[in-house]
């Protein structure tokens, strides 16, 4: 079975050198793919693929990027056939929700959902390349988290490549609002008994069976449920689910 690392931010930084170490140690003859699909509103979206390509030439790998930025593009053909053959693909931050939806329904993403089923496979995300891995996207935050309105935090399908919401800059988020109101404002509109895990800057958690993951980066990872007690882990701690 594939590897599964999402992380909260900080892709194709020195932060994550030790990190990125060691995903690449896990499989065999990297062909690192760079996506920055969830960038693509962006006029230098490119300097995610010329970011990452320079991070993985100073840790000794070559990597390529492909300018997958509109639904579009998503039916090239040779995009899908480069992505057939790469073994570790990266998804850079952006907008979760241009994200989603500018893969929805193409050849590109019923590829990757085949990729993900094979061995010697890694799907990387950061920030918003690792929301939409996740079961839910919230596609109303900034406006309900900080008070722009009076409604309840709206949800948008994802993925479900894990069965967990994510929540990337967590500690950032932390710092900004108070973290009772935090939890409140997500529990309120939040299906019962799903959960909701927040991934700090610099920060990653990776996963092989989807159930029990370890935490790798800097900083921290807080699971937290409706009725349960926060749990809080750090660098090299695992946790299952």
């Amino acid at each position: 079975m594939s590897y599964i690392f999402l992380a909260g931010s900080g892709e194709f930084t020195s932060t994550m050198n030790r990190v990125d170490l060691k995903l690449l140690s896990l499989i065999k003859n990297p062909d690192i793919l760079i996506i920055p699909t969830a960038a693509g509103k962006e006029k230098k979206y490119r300097h995610w693929i010329d970011e990452g390509i320079l991070h993985f030439k100073n840790l000794g790998f070559e990597a390529q990027g492909i300018d997958l930025i509109e639904h579009k593009d998503a039916f090239r053909e040779d995009y899908v056939s480069i992505l057939d053959k790469s073994n570790f693909v990266y998804f850079s931050g952006g907008d979760p929700m241009y994200l989603l939806s500018s893969l929805q329904n193409t050849p590109f993403l019923a590829k990757l959902k085949e990729k993900i089923k094979q061995d010697n496979f890694l799907l990387a995300g950061s920030s918003a390349g690792a929301m939409f891995m996740g079961e839910l996207i919230p596609f109303n935050v900034m406006e309900s988290l900080f008070g722009f309105n009076k409604g309840k935090l709206s949800w948008k399908k994802a993925l479900s490549i894990v069965d967990f919401v994510v929540i990337p800059h967590f500690n950032k988020f932390s710092k900004m609002l108070n973290f009772k109101y935090l939890k409140d404002k997500f529990f309120k509109s939040f299906p019962e008994n799903s959960l909701i895990i927040g991934i700090d800057e610099d920060t990653g958690i990776l996963s092989q069976d989807r159930k029990t993951f370890e935490v790798l980066g800097d900083n921290s990872v807080t699971l937290f449920k409706r009725g349960d007690e926060d749990k809080i882990y750090l660098n090299s701690e695992k946790f299952i689910i």
